[in-house]
């Protein structure tokens, strides 16, 4: 018994030194593994440096990214760095580590009903109010023709404005999860009440008062040579102070300086979000309304996009 689980062992072990010599002539002709575990294997135990290729759009090779996503999402080993998530070859980190920073800022910033919103997987829905199948199919292959610009959203509630927002999102945090590591921090979603409550909160100076966002994190980002990220849902749920036009000007003006990608959901059409500060008593309020609807209506130009589905 003991003699026929040797042979069997040292069968194994000739099996598997055939197949990792093969892969490496393979690896040596192409510059591509077979596989990904073999991939691994060539690396970590032969120490042959395998060249990793990368498609148009430089994501990595898909075999590589479906091995270590797939690993994090089962909870399983990744078979590419075997649960180290050191860097592989041309790769700086493990498809499985840039998995695992997608899915930690997805749960960060989406509600659970939001998550898995992606604009792969952007299709048209009977509950939607945008209008008929065509219709919506129309609207989705627009906006992902455009992941990159910014938008305004304006919308009856029902009509996917937050469904939108959420698979532009997940686009970006998808795309910053394959870049440099600290670019994470210039994502942004940000709910328009909360906004303001944390503004009052930080200027009348409570304590562990914590602003979500300035118009210096947005230059902050830009002087990093990385693009801000911001989603304003809902910021036409509070009065119009001048407090909280100056502080939502500020933040918008930022955005429009520093090209960055906005995108802002409102119920409201357009003249009923200018209605926000053109009937306030206030001149400092109806003057940042109109520096602000300037910028999110007019501005087509610097490629953010009004979408309006009350028509």
């Amino acid at each position: 018994m003991l003699r026929q689980m040797s042979e069997e062992t040292e069968r194994k072990r000739t099996e598997r030194e055939t197949r990792l010599e093969a892969a490496a002539a393979v690896a040596e002709e192409s510059h591509r593994p077979a596989s990904a575990e073999e991939a691994w294997e060539l690396w970590h135990e032969k120490g042959v440096e395998v060249f990793m290729a990368y498609t148009d759009d430089n994501r990595p090779h898909s075999e590589w990214e479906s091995w270590g996503r797939a690993s994090w999402y089962d909870e399983s080993r990744c078979p590419v760095c075997r649960g180290d998530r050191q860097s592989i070859a041309e790769l700086d980190y493990c498809p499985c580590f840039r998995a695992w920073q997608c899915y930690l800022e997805t749960r960060r910033l989406l509600p659970y009903s939001l998550r898995d919103i992606t604009l792969k997987n952007l299709k048209p829905h009977t509950a939607s109010l945008l209008g008929t199948p065509v219709e919506q199919q129309r609207e989705i292959d627009f906006i992902r023709e455009h992941c990159h610009d910014g938008f305004v959203f304006l919308g009856p509630t029902g009509s996917s404005k937050s469904t939108f927002a959420a698979a532009l999102l997940y686009n970006a945090i998808y795309e910053d999860a394959l870049g440099p590591m600290e670019s994470k921090k210039y994502i942004w979603r940000i709910d328009g009440r909360q906004f303001f409550e944390a503004e009052h909160a930080w200027v009348t100076g409570k304590e562990d008062a914590k602003r979500l966002i300035t118009a210096d994190d947005i230059r902050r980002a830009r002087a990093y040579r990385f693009r801000p990220v911001l989603v304003l849902e809902e910021i036409d749920k509070r009065k119009m102070t001048e407090f909280n036009a100056d502080c939502l000007f500020n933040v918008v003006n930022a955005m429009d300086e520093n090209d960055g990608q906005l995108i802002v959901t409102t119920n409201l059409t357009v003249d009923g979000y200018a209605k926000l500060f053109s009937t306030s008593e206030s001149e400092s309020v109806r003057a940042c309304g109109d520096a602000i609807c300037r910028r999110l209506f007019k501005c087509e130009q610097k490629g953010r996009y009004v979408r309006n589905y009350w028509k």
